[in-house]
This record gives structure tokens, C-alpha cells and sequence, in this order.
């Protein structure tokens, strides 16, 4: 998945990265925060765009360090897959399917028709550069045509030395991501759908616009990171990581720094420094300042000093005055497996919040949203479901949100209130039932504005640096080694797999060997596992040809076949198809009553490159 370049021009610096916005997460309790994925300087101000629960943002980090929310809300047919941010001139125009506003961040006002004043967008594209990037190929232009690099595919044995041990139907791909220029080099994201059988290797991709020679930092920090923001200050790389996966975009492994010219570097997260989130939707440099949106904060890291910044929204501020309510439900018995199931929610007033009275908030929808207020409703619940919401994070109550119902009485037979992530005290309980007391109510989101209520600073922060390569060489040399080693495996057909496997009947297959290959037992029909009458390994290939293969190792008679082959010792049997070949060398084996006691293989597997997915 790619994002755009960051563009920068001598009155604007921002980056506008709007495929972010579509990140999946495994709860929708991510979504209490902004999807926030543009940022911009305009004069002495940083400004931050993005879309909340149904409005469009704008966030202003003034020349004071105050933090100014606008907000509008969305009508008519909004597609989150499809929301674009741009600045033009003093406004920023947000878009998506047929839904589009400016915003003037001078006089902080919303128009949904483009201004008469409004300039175009600067075109990004650096005049003096004479190449581009197309997907897997760096393309660069020559007085007489344009040459093309194609970064190939990684070996199979890096992705055993940095990942896992790999079997024949992984598909191993990469592509060039986001990019910088550091001299006469470009340093790349290494992207890769990372899920439905497609993988790769992460890491720094490097390409010598001198010597058109390719190279790969792999580290720790960034083999299992498929997709990234990437930017440079000075000598200095920074990659925001990320994962694109099955179910949408993920962090990776926060904040990763590359130093090019010492070959140190540091990583940074949430547990061990200020970094406030997991996943990154948008980065860019202003000044002397690293700011950051992620998926729970906006982030500013002065580079000079070492103080950070950030703010979260979690509170909201009423701009008139508004209802509170409790949530009755009714619980019933779902027709699709007779599952317990919340039903009719009903709204009920319980009071009301002033016009500026600001509110603690744990989770929005478009219109309505769960609130902590200084009032309190209590009820009973399941001893089981106090005890569930006590010991669990908030993102996994959205899976149970029956834990949530309060009943009237400790006999739990009349449900009176639902509440989503605010916490419960407990008051009393009973042998199966537990009183609590709960701040949690509902409000129309419509009467609030959201609030970037918990700002932090932290000064003196400096992250821990770690060296990365031998101190006899440079950290192109180093990358560019690491590449050349990884297609020299490829070139010379290097097995993935040449080890000595001694198998006994005693032995659970599929805990011993998973890592290898998939093998199982065959049973006798009379005692399954433990008295086998051979052995079954299974095997499936990619492109054409890719079948599912098997190596069956049979006994009759107390003697050992394979089909109609009576196997001895030391003979070797292949099986291959699409993308690899395996071999097996039998060593020893032992026999007794038409039982396979044990035996001894030499198993060797090459995979092989497959071509690019081509979507």
C-alpha cells in the first residue's frame, strides 16, 4: 500500500498521507481517537488535519504551545476510503467521495465551496531529480532513454536468518515504499503485504544513484515491519514502522533511526520513551521539530533539545446544553446460535450537562457517545463479568459488551443500564452478583466539541543509540553486502533446510518438526499414533505446478517403501513442484511387527524465487 511523497516548498512543509486513514485495528475502541494524517507550518503555528467520528478536524499548536481544535461535521455522502487533505495557500481542503470543506486556518473558518483566493497545491516534484520510483523499479533517466533497477526478491534463507523458518508456499515479495535522497543515495521503506500466504523481509533498502547498486539494512528493529513513513534530517533517517496485514494497517515497531553516516541506531515506543502511540498515520519535519500523528496522539519532538510534546483528546466540551442518559436494553436470544444478545436500546434522561462543562469521553459513534460524568448510576452485575472487565484491556470489551449490563436486582433478572469502557466500583456483593457504581452515561455527541484536554511535555529526552555494523565499514558497504549475500543464495540454488532428522514413534510430529515441514503419522488402524506403520511429509508449491506434494514412507513385512519402491538404506527419494525441491537420503531406520520404531533422514529443501504477485 503506498502513500504519497512528502512535499516541500519554502512556505509549507506538510505531508499528506490519506491511505493511512483505512487502518484497520482488532477493536474499534481505536477509533475514540482521530484519524489524523496531515501535517503543515503556516507562519508560526503547526497545523494537523483529519476526520473524528464524523466531522473534520483541524488542530492547531500555536506560537504560545496552545492547542486549538475546529471542528465540522460531516453531511451528506462521506467514504472514509477515499478522504484526501491538502493545503492550498492558507486553506485546507478536505475531501471525500462528494463530500469536500476549506478551512481558513488565518480566521479559523469553514467554507464548503472553494474560496476565491484559494492557490494550487506545490507539485512536490523536485526539479533536479532525474529518476522515479515505479513500484519494485527505480527509473532513472539517461541522455539517451531511461534505465530500470528492479529490486529483486529476498532469498528464502534471509527470511529463515530474520523471520521464521519459511515453508514452500510462502510468497516472499517486496516493494520499493516511501523514499528519502541522503546524498547520492536513496534510502527505502521495504513494503510487503505481510498475510493470505504473501510475506517479506523489512528492513532499509538502499539504492547508489552512482553506482545503480542496490543494498538492504536488516535489523531486528525492521525484519518484521512491512510498510513505513520515511523521512531525513541531515545525515539521520527516521522510519515511522508499520504492518500491513490481512485485516488493514498496524503498528510495527514505533519510531526507528538510522544514522547513515555512523551506522548507529535507536528505537523508540511508547515503553521506552514519550512517544504516545502505536501506529503511525502521518510524520513530517518542521523546523527543527519531528511531529507525529499516531493513532492516539499528535507528537512533537524538538531535535535540538530533547523536549517533547503531545496531546490526546480525551474530553469533550458541551457548546450548549445537553441531556445525559442510561442505556436500558433488553436481553434476549440471537436466532443465529442462540447466543445472548443486548436488544431495544432505549435512552433515558438522568440529568443534564451545562453549556461549557467539560466531560471525560471513553468511545464515540456519529451521534451518540459514552461519557464520565461526576454523577454515578449503580446496579449489579455477574460476579464473572466484573471479574472480566477488572482483568482486561478496554480494546477487548468490545467483543463482550454484554460484560457491561447493570440489572436492578442481585438476582439479575431486570436489566437497567448498559455501559461500554467506564470503570465500575464495587460497592457490595452477593454469591453470584456484584453491585457497582459507574460514572458511564450516553450524550448526543452533536451538542459537543472534542477537546485536547491531556497535553504533556517532557524535556531532556534523548533515545539510546546501538551500532549496527562492523567498525571496518561503512554503512552503504554494509547494506550493500547484506543484498549481494541474499542473492547469492538465490543465484546459487542454497538449500533452505540440509539438516539430520531422527524420528521415533514417541515423538508428536507436528510440535518436533512444524518448523520444517508438515508431517504426520500413519496409523496402523490398531494404535494411532504411538504404533505407526510409517509416515506421511506433505508439501505445496507456488506458481505453476504447485500441487500439493507428498513423501510417504510406508512399512509391510518389516521393510520400508515408498509406492511400489522398497526403500534401503542410504537410498534418496525427491519430490518437487512449482517452487521447490526436496530430498530425502534415508540413513537408517528400525522395524519390529510392521512398526516404524525410528528413523534416521538427511532432508534438504530448496525453495525457490517465485515471480512478483502481479495485482
Amino acid at each position: 500500500m503506498k502513500r504519497l511523497a512528502v512535499f516541500v516548498s519554502t512556505a509549507i512543509l506538510l505531508a499528506v498521507l490519506p491511505t493511512l486513514l483505512v487502518a484497520g485495528r482488532e477493536s474499534e475502541y481505536s477509533d475514540k481517537y482521530p484519524h489524523m494524517t496531515f501535517i503543515a507550518e503556516h507562519e508560526q503555528s503547526t497545523w494537523f488535519a483529519g476526520y473524528w467520528s464524523g466531522r473534520f478536524l483541524a488542530v492547531q499548536y500555536d506560537s504560545k504551545q496552545r492547542w486549538n481544535t475546529f471542528s465540522w461535521t460531516i453531511t451528506g455522502e462521506f467514504s472514509l476510503y477515499q478522504f484526501r487533505i491538502e493545503m492550498q495557500g492558507h486553506w485546507v481542503h478536505f475531501a471525500g467521495y462528494n463530500r469536500s470543506m476549506y478551512f481558513d486556518i488565518q480566521t479559523g473558518q469553514w467554507l464548503s465551496e472553494k474560496p476565491n483566493n484559494v492557490s494550487s497545491p506545490p507539485s512536490g516534484k523536485a526539479q533536479d531529480r532525474n529518476y522515479r520510483i515505479d513500484r519494485n523499479t527505480v527509473v532513472v533517466e539517461q541522455p539517451d532513454g531511461e534505465s530500470r533497477y528492479e529490486f529483486p526478491s529476498p532469498s528464502y534463507n534471509a527470511y529463515k536468518r530474520w523471520r521464521y523458518p519459511p515453508q514452500p508456499h510462502y510468497w516472499i515479495q517486496n516493494d520499493i515504499g516511501e523514499y528519502v535522497q541522503v546524498g547520492n543515495s536513496l534510502w527505502f521503506v521495504i513494503d510487503f503485504y505481510d498475510g493470505e500466504g504473501s510475506t517479506g523481509i523489512g528492513g532499509l533498502g538502499l539504492f547508489d544513484l552512482g553506482t545503480k547498486e542496490f543494498g538492504v539494512l536488516r535489523h531486528p528493529f525492521l525484519v518484521n515491519c512491512s510498510t513505513g513513513i520515511i523521512l531525513s534530517k541531515g545525515d539521520t533517517v527516521l522510519v515511522a514502522t508499520g504492518g500491513n496485514f490481512e485485516y488493514g494497517l498496524y503498528g510495527c515497531n514505533g519510531l526507528v533511526l538510522i544514522d547513515t553516516k555512523t551506522g548507529m541506531i535507536a528505537q523508540l515506543d511508547a515503553r521506552n520513551s514519550p512517544l504516545d502511540g502505536d501506529y503511525f498515520y502521518a510524520m513530517n519535519i518542521v523546523g527543527d521539530h519531528l511531529w507525529m500523528a499516531t493513532d492516539r496522539a499528535i507528537v512533537g519532538w524538538d531535535l535540538r533539545n530533547g523536549t517533547w510534546v503531545s496531546a490526546r483528546l480525551e474530553s469533550l466540551i458541551a457548546s450548549d446544553t445537553a441531556t445525559y442518559y442510561r442505556k436500558a436494553i433488553t436481553l434476549g436470544i440471537s436466532s443465529n446460535g442462540g447466543i445472548l444478545e443486548a436488544r431495544n436500546p432505549q435512552l433515558v434522561p438522568m440529568g443534564r450537562v451545562d453549556r461549557g462543562q467539560t466531560v471525560g469521553y471513553e468511545w464515540p459513534s456519529e451521534s451518540l457517545v459514552e461519557v464520565q460524568l461526576r454523577n454515578t448510576v449503580t446496579g449489579w452485575m455477574p460476579k464473572q463479568n466484573y471479574d472480566f472487565r477488572e482483568n482486561r484491556a478496554k480494546e477487548q470489551l468490545m467483543y463482550n459488551t454484554l460484560t457491561g449490563t447493570l440489572f436492578e436486582d442481585s438476582s439479575l433478572t431486570i436489566p437497567y443500564h448498559h455501559v461500554g469502557f467506564s470503570s465500575c466500583k464495587k460497592i457490595t456483593e452477593s454469591k453470584d452478583a456484584v453491585k457497582v457504581s459507574t460514572p458511564g452515561f450516553y450524550v448526543d455527541l452533536q451538542k459537543f466539541q472534542p477537546l485536547f484536554s491531556e497535553q504533556k511535555t517532557v524535556t531532556g529526552f534523548q533515545p539510546t543509540w546501538h551500532n549496527t555494523i562492523p567498525s571496518y565499514e561503512s554503512i552503504k558497504e554494509h547494506a550493500i553486502e547484506g543484498f549481494q549475500r541474499e542473492q547469492e543464495e538465490i543465484r546459487n540454488n542454497v538449500p533452505v533446510y540440509d539438516t539430520l532428522l531422527t524420528i521415533n514413534k514417541k515423538m508428536d510430529l507436528y510440535d518436533s518438526f512444524s518448523e520444517l515441514l508438515n508431517c504426520r503419522w500413519l496409523p496402523t488402524g490398531r494404535f494411532e499414533p504411538t504404533e505407526p506403520a510409517g509416515i506421511e511429509f506433505s508439501f505445496f508449491g507456488l506458481g505453476e505446478g504447485g500441487d500439493i506434494k507428498e513423501m510417504v514412507f510406508q512399512t509391510h513385512s518389516d521393510s520400508l517403501w515408498n509406492e511400489n519402491r522398497n526403500i534401503a538404506k542410504g537410498d534418496t527419494l525427491e519430490v518437487a513442484a512449482g517452487t521447490f525441491k526436496g530430498r530425502f537420503i534415508v540413513e537408517s531406520f528400525e522395524i519390529s511387527n510392521d512398526i516404524l520404531d525410528e528413523i534416521t533422514l538427511r532432508y534438504t529443501l530448496w525453495i525457490f524465487t517465485p515471480p512478483r504477485w502481479e495485482e
